[in-house]
C-alpha cells in the first residue's frame, strides 16, 4: 500500500461518525445472471457443440456419414478446409462468414426460456404475464429478455454462483488488459441505513490479482477520468444491508471479446455488503444494445459454438425478443432488457494527483452477517420458499 493511501485512509477513518464517507471497490466478477429450474426449458435445452456442428453440416448438404466423418476426423477427411462451418452462410449463392452475416442462414429457432423466474429488475414499471419473478427478492414484473433468449443454451442453463463458461473465460482474459471498473459509494453512515450516491468509474490500469488469481483487495486504483455527470452516477439508499438506486444510464468501456462497452439505459442495481472482507455482491441491469451481446458471442465464432452456443440462433433470438428503443425508421427494437451478476473487492480510489477519494468498504456488523448473503432459495409466486 502506498504511503499516501495509508495516511489518507487513516485520516478518513478518524473522521466523526456523521461526516460524509466514501467506500471504494474494484469489480472482480461480471457475467450474465443465470437461473435454472425444472420449468425453465420444458422443451429441453439446445444441443451441445458436436450435435450443433452435425446439424449445420447436414444443412450444407453433407450426408449423415460425411458429417460424422468430418466430426471424427476433421474437414480434411472429405476434402474441405477448416473454414467450412464459419463459411456456411450464403449471399447470392456465395459462401460468407455466418458470424459476420448471421442473416445469411435461416433462423434456427433455438429453444428459449419458458420459465417464470429470472434475476433482474422491473425496468418499465409494469407487471405482465410475460415478466419474470426475481428468485432473490420475490419481486414481480422483472424484465430480462436477454436471459429469455439464451437461458436454454447449454452453458446458460445453470445457477449462480456458477457462471457461463464462455463469459467466465473471456472475462478472465480481458481483465488482465482492460482498465478496471471501479465503484464508489458515498453517504453519511455507510454501516447503517440512509441515502447514498453511487458512482461507476474507470481506472488507469487493470485489476490486480492475488496469489490464487483472484482479485486482490486493498489495492489503490487511480481514476482515469471524471465521467460525464449525466451518466454513471446514481442516487440510492442502503436499507437493511441492501443497496439500491434510482434508474440512470451506465456506460463503461470493456474489452473484446467480452463486452466492448457495458451500455445500460435506465440501469438499476441491487448490492449486498459481504461480511468477509467487506466486498459487494449483487446485480446490475438495464436495457442494453442487443448487438453488443451478439458481438461478444460472434467474436470467437466456431470456437464459441463448440460449447453449443448457436451464434446465428442467438442473433435471431435477441432480435426477436428485444423490448426497448425502437428504430425510428424500421420500428425494430435496438435494446433488450438484461441483468448481470457482479462482485467487487474493497479498494482505495485516488485521483491522478494522488488524492485518495475512497477507502476500502468495511464488512457489515457481525450480527447482520447471516442476512447479507445471496439467497439460494427462490421465493415462488405464492410466497413460499423452495
Amino acid at each position: 500500500m502506498s504511503l499516501v493511501a495509508l495516511v489518507s485512509g487513516v485520516a478518513l477513518a478518524s473522521q466523526p461518525a456523521q461526516a460524509e464517507q466514501t467506500w471504494g471497490y474494484v469489480v472482480g466478477s461480471f457475467s450474465t445472471a443465470t437461473y435454472a429450474d425444472d420449468e425453465s426449458c420444458p422443451e429441453g435445452i439446445n444441443p451441445e457443440g458436436k450435435e450443433l456442428d452435425r446439424r449445420n453440416l447436414l444443412s450444407l448438404g453433407y450426408t449423415p456419414d460425411e458429417a460424422q466423418k468430418i466430426l471424427l476426423e476433421g474437414p480434411a477427411s472429405v476434402g474441405a478446409d477448416w473454414s467450412i462451418l464459419p463459411m456456411r452462410g450464403r449471399i447470392d449463392g456465395k459462401p460468407v462468414n455466418v458470424f459476420t452475416y448471421p442473416e445469411s442462414v435461416p433462423d434456427p429457432h433455438i429453444k428459449t426460456l419458458r420459465g417464470s423466474i429470472a434475476y433482474g429488475f422491473n425496468l418499465d414499471g409494469q407487471v405482465t404475464a410475460e415478466d419474470f419473478q426475481d428468485p432473490e427478492t420475490g419481486a414481480s414484473g422483472i424484465d430480462n429478455q436477454l436471459f429469455r433468449a439464451v437461458g436454454c443454451l447449454q452453458e446458460y442453463h445453470i445457477n449462480l454462483p456458477v457462471r457461463p463458461l464462455y463469459e467466465a473465460m473471456m472475462w478472465n482474459y480481458a481483465i488482465d488488459t482492460m482498465p478496471a471498473w471501479l465503484i464508489s459509494i458515498t453517504g453519511s453512515d455507510l454501516r447503517g441505513d440512509g441515502p447514498v450516491t453511487v458512482r461507476f468509474l474507470k481506472a488507469t490500469h487493470h485489476p490486480e490479482r492475488d496469489a490464487d488469481k483472484g482479485i486482490l483487495a486493498g489495492v489503490t486504483y487511480l481514476i482515469a477520468d471524471e465521467p460525464d455527470p449525466g451518466i454513471n452516477t446514481f442516487e440510492g439508499r442502503i436499507e437493511n444491508g441492501m443497496l439500491t438506486v434510482q434508474p440512470g444510464d451506465l456506460r463503461l468501456p470493456g474489452e473484446s471479446p467480452i463486452l466492448t462497452e457495458l451500455d445500460l439505459a435506465e440501469a438499476q442495481l441491487r448490492f449486498r455488503f459481504l461480511p468477509d472482507g467487506g466486498g459487494l455482491q449483487g446485480f446490475v441491469g438495464g436495457y442494453q444494445p442487443w448487438l453488443d451481446f451478439y458481438f461478444m458471442h460472434a467474436a470467437l465464432g466456431s470456437a464459441n459454438e463448440q460449447s453449443g452456443n448457436d451464434v446465428p440462433g442467438i442473433y435471431y433470438a435477441l432480435k426477436r425478443l428485444a423490448d426497448a428503443d425502437p428504430d425510428p425508421d424500421s420500428g425494430a427494437n435496438r435494446r433488450i432488457s438484461a441483468a448481470y451478476q457482479l462482485q467487487a473487492m474493497p479498494a482505495f480510489l485516488a485521483t491522478r494527483e494522488g488524492q485518495v477519494v475512497a477507502v476500502p468498504g468495511e464488512p457489515p456488523e457481525q450480527s447482520r452477517a447471516n442476512e447479507l448473503t445471496l439467497n439460494g432459495n427462490p421465493t415462488k409466486r405464492d410466497g413460499s420458499s423452495e
